[in-house]
């Protein structure tokens, strides 16, 4: 199968959203439902807050199962286009020995979250298609907004798929200058600064990390990182004074964390004489 860089947050809505006492009418060690059909409980809410019923995510589920589960998963990537914010990607299956299978006419629930805010909202929902790919567009976006998408369980012959879902992060953005050269040229014996402002203010307290790094028989190496704090105003600066004549350039990057993904900056360049 193809792959690709997956951001996949796999979460089993039957185990990990689960009421507590497993009931009579469900298979043994089964928590998902209480009542015959089975109805959506209270912990549903923060993920389809729409629906209500259990037959709905957990698509073909019947009341005992003993059908076995599988491992689902799903990631989900997102581009700029001109008609808005273009989500798309796969769900699958991972069955014994590594094998997948792609997740055929599964309902896809998209959701998004507003910068600053706690909830998601649904924007909308896809079916994958033979592949097990889906697609939407966002019309009008919202500057570093979350999405999620949380994919409907299926139940296939022998096999239950279970539900999954995938957060996708927004992208800060990190803008560096550098101040002490002119005209792109800085004195051996001047000391380069490195400034970094990010957005959006979130990324407050975030740690990020500068490069530098020198032009040597044509091939870039590290000259030294450092590691930085981004101040209340979401802003850094680092001072590196180059000891040697050259071309220099200078980076600024930012690891995913559970909030925000990787980012980092161009890299400007300087020379120094």
């Amino acid at each position: 199968m193809r792959r690709k860089i997956v951001l996949a947050i796999v979460l089993c809505l039957f185990a990990a959203l689960t009421i507590g006492t497993a009931p009579a009418l469900a298979a043994s060690g089964c928590t998902c439902h209480t009542t015959e059909p089975p109805t959506a409980s209270a912990a549903h809410a923060p993920y389809v807050p729409s629906v209500t019923v259990c037959r709905t995510c957990h698509k073909g589920l019947k009341v005992p199962h003993n059908e076995q589960s599988t491992r689902a998963i799903m990631w989900m990537l997102g581009r700029s286009v001109d008609a808005g914010y273009r989500l798309h990607g796969e769900a699958y299956d991972v069955l014994n020995l590594g094998r997948s299978v792609q997740r055929v006419n599964v309902t896809v629930y998209l959701q998004q979250r507003a910068q600053g805010e706690t909830t998601f909202t649904g924007i909308g929902h896809v079916t994958t298609n033979k592949y097990g790919n889906f697609g939407f567009t966002v019309k009008s976006p919202g500057p570093y907004a979350y999405y999620r998408a949380i994919a409907q369980g299926q139940v296939i012959p022998k096999r239950i798929a279970l539900p999954c879902i995938e957060v996708l992060n927004p992208t800060p953005t990190l803008a560096l200058r550098l101040l002490g050269p002119t005209g792109g040229v800085l004195p051996l014996g001047d000391s380069l600064t490195a400034k970094v402002r990010a957005k959006p203010a979130q990324m407050a307290g975030k740690t990020v990390k500068f490069t530098v790094q020198k032009r040597v028989a044509a091939k870039w190496v590290t000259s030294r990182s450092v590691k930085c704090t981004l101040s209340a105003s979401a802003t850094c600066n680092w001072t590196y004074r180059p000891t040697t004549r050259g071309l220099f350039r200078v980076h600024v990057s930012r690891r995913s964390s559970a909030d925000f993904a990787s980012a980092g900056s161009g890299w400007p360049q300087c020379r120094v004489k």
